[in-house]
């Protein structure tokens, strides 16, 4: 019975345990079916942030590829840019550059006043031409290092050798030095040669162990450029190689009473001999070329500008045409073995089936005369020509050219004509003295073109 009893307790406990594990599986059942129903949904959005990721990196690369292409454009831009600020730069360096050399003959424009000033009231001291010195001062081109003469000293004949060395060195010391002092010592007599000795002193007293700017130790003498422009301007100067009359045959520089030891320039602690420079005859005439020709200028009428072109030759005249904003009008030259002068103007008007060779003259100024020399000069009515520069090396709008420099002097102001070989008239600047005052007119070749030369037959 006992035993029954254990067999129906035992039966009891494993039909609760199946009744137990059927409910445990029942609603573990549940739990997966509701995992899974998780899974699906998680599944689901899954796959919708897929898609979403897709449209998203989609878009990504459209514009990361705008990107690249906004890159380039912009890298384009920027190089674009790059070399419109180059070429803007190169325009600003020419632009200043010749601002600078506008500044440098703005300077010695003023420096020319004042000589011109000097050569006006030596005429009306009742001294001819023949009877004055033009002595040139030079200085050098900052760019090319070329020399050119920039001013001249005005002196008559009869001044003594030494009494033409001391104003030479008064006027390079104002024009040409910043007033620093350059005195003559004295003349010696060396081995049959004359030997000037020029001191070269400070303007100021040192500061420190520096002279305050302008000073020959502190800038005069320093830099490579700079030292040899001092011993150009200097040397030029005192050995005049242009001048025919009695002269130096040498020149000692002095620094403060001692010899010039200075590095950057070197040579002119030794005695420096004059070469009498042996310059080619030149006609006056390669200066006005009768070829035709045809040249347009600045200036003129209401600076309209004008136009000349040598239009026939005839025995020795040339004919030209004169045109401006207001008028055409024909000129005939007359050219002789040294001179070249005008002898007529038609005025208002022109014709051309005119013979303008065989009007009578109604003029008769001369416009150049050789021999091509400094000093060398000739008179019309009421006006005084000189030669003042030879090869005078200027910028012009053609470019850069040497010079046969005319100052000519009358009662109303100065005017300088300017002459190149082949060319021929390329540039005046008149200073009319207009109520105590200088006003600067001017007129410049701007453009030229040779044309076909004519058969003389």
């Amino acid at each position: 019975m006992k035993r029954i009893k254990r067999i129906i307790a035992t039966c009891s406990v494993f039909l609760a345990a199946s009744l137990s594990l059927i409910s445990c599986d029942s609603k573990a059942n549940d739990e997966i079916n509701e995992l899974k129903n998780k899974i699906s949904k998680m599944q689901s959005e899954i796959e919708e942030k897929k898609e979403a990721l897709e449209e998203s990196n989609g878009k990504f690369y459209e514009q990361k590829k705008e990107i690249i292409k906004l890159k380039i454009e912009n890298e384009k831009l920027l190089n674009d840019n790059l070399k419109k600020k180059d070429a803007e730069k190169l325009e600003y360096d020419y632009f200043k550059q010749y601002y600078q050399h506008y500044l440098e003959q703005n300077s010695n424009l003023k420096t020319k006043l004042r000589h011109q000033t000097s050569i006006i009231a030596v005429l009306k001291d009742g001294m001819n031409s023949e009877s004055i010195d033009f002595m040139p001062l030079y200085n050098v081109d900052g760019n090319s290092m070329v020399k050119y003469v920039s001013s001249y000293c005005v002196m008559s004949k009869e001044l003594e050798l030494e009494e033409k060395l001391q104003e030479l060195a008064h006027n390079l010391s104002l024009y040409i030095f910043e007033g620093l002092p350059i005195s003559v010592k004295e003349i010696k007599n060396e081995g049959n040669k004359k030997i000037a000795y020029i001191d070269l002193k400070e303007k100021h007293e040192k500061i420190g162990n520096h002279y305050p700017i302008p000073s020959w130790a502190s800038n005069k003498f320093q830099g490579t450029s700079g030292g040899e422009a001092t011993i150009t301007r200097l040397v030029s100067a005192f050995l005049q190689p242009d001048y025919e009359g009695e002269w130096i045959d040498g020149v000692k520089f002095l620094y403060e009473g001692k010899d010039v030891c200075f590095q950057h320039v070197q040579g002119l602690e030794e005695t420096i001999y004059r070469e009498v420079e042996d310059r080619k005859e030149v006609s006056i005439l390669e200066y006005f070329p009768t070829e035709k020709i045809k040249r347009k200028y600045t200036g003129g009428f209401e600076n309209g500008g004008y136009t000349e072109v040598i239009k026939d030759r005839f025995e020795n005249k040339i004919l030209v045409e004169h045109s401006d904003t207001a008028i055409k009008s024909g000129i005939v030259y007359e050219i002789g073995e040294d001179y070249v002068r005008r002898i007529y103007a038609s005025g208002e008007g022109y014709d051309e089936n005119k013979n303008y060779f065989k009007e009578e003259p109604n003029s008769n100024y001369t416009v150049l005369k050789g021999p091509v020399k400094l000093g060398q000069s000739w008179e019309n009515n009421y006006s005084l020509s000189i030669i003042t520069g030879i090869d005078k090396g200027m910028y012009t709008r053609i470019g850069y050219v040497n010079a046969l420099e005319v100052t000519t002097i009358f009662k109303g102001g100065v005017v300088r004509d300017y002459y190149v070989k082949g060319i021929g008239f390329i540039k005046e600047e008149y200073d009319a003295a207009e109520n105590d005052m200088y006003m600067l007119y001017a007129s410049e070749l701007e453009e030229y073109e040779l044309l076909e030369k004519k058969d003389d037959n």
